[in-house]
């Protein structure tokens, strides 16, 4: 084999490497955004005073030519919360919750609201079995019975009052939000090919609104704080779920 040859041959190698690289490549030829699983679970969340019981469904889809390490998932999530009479529910409108002269409080007796929401997914796999998850509910609607309270206003005043959950939920980003939104960051381990159990911090939104309001008064500073009737509590929980892979 002359010198000629070899360098040849040498020159070849790359070429020969990557195409033989491409026969093995199980996704060549498959589009960069491929469907992937389709999953269905169930998450328990609590922070001593409100507790979650939540369902979801949601279907998965993979970014990339290779291993789609990320994907971006889009389901349906019903929240059950379950709240004890320490809840405390205050002024929920965005314009007033800047100050704490604007709040309000509202004490429910034990608290019960259910959601149907439709959420997004963003999920990252570091490995075959680990992976970071973060998802937020994005619209839908609540429904539960009336519960009875009392409303403290205007520098400790009292009303009697009923409410009941806020019936649409709208996620507008920080106090903008309406009613009763769920997000959740977690940290997930695949086990075998088709359960996937996650655990992590879940942040909810809960919200009731009022059937009898105040009316309008002025605060300390002389600002008129008019008839309001949204009232929230947000709570920071820590919850437990696993995911069934189809």
């Amino acid at each position: 084999m002359n010198l000629k040859t070899i360098l040849l041959f040498l020159a070849m190698l790359p070429f020969v490497a990557f195409a033989q690289q491409n026969e093995n490549d199980p996704t060549e030829g498959e589009p960069f955004i491929k469907r992937t699983t389709t999953e269905a679970g169930l998450t328990f969340a609590t922070s001593g005073t409100l507790h979650n019981l939540s369902l979801n469904g949601v279907q998965y889809w993979g970014f990339g030519t290779h291993n789609r390490k990320f994907k971006v998932g889009l389901g349906l999530r019903m929240n059950n919360y379950f709240g004890s009479e320490d809840l405390e529910y205050i002024t929920a409108p965005a314009d007033l919750t800047g100050d704490d002269a604007y709040i309000d409080s509202l004490a429910l007796e034990g608290t019960q609201v259910s959601t149907l929401n439709l959420f997004l997914a963003l999920r990252y796999d570091f490995t075959e079995r680990w992976g970071a998850e973060f998802n937020i509910d994005m619209a839908g609607f609540s429904f539960g019975g009336e519960k009875e309270g009392v409303l403290t206003y205007d520098d400790g005043k009292t009303l009697p009052t009923d409410g009941t959950p806020t019936a649409g939920n709208l996620l507008l980003i920080g106090d903008n939000d309406l009613g009763n939104l769920n997000s959740e960051l977690l940290l997930t381990y695949r086990y075998k090919s088709n359960w996937r159990f996650k655990a992590g911090l879940m942040f909810n939104f809960n919200e009731y609104s009022l059937g009898v309001v105040p009316a309008a008064y002025n605060a300390a500073d002389g600002t008129e704080i008019k008839e309001i009737q949204r009232y929230r509590t947000k709570n920071m929980t820590f919850g437990l779920g696993v995911n069934y892979a189809f």
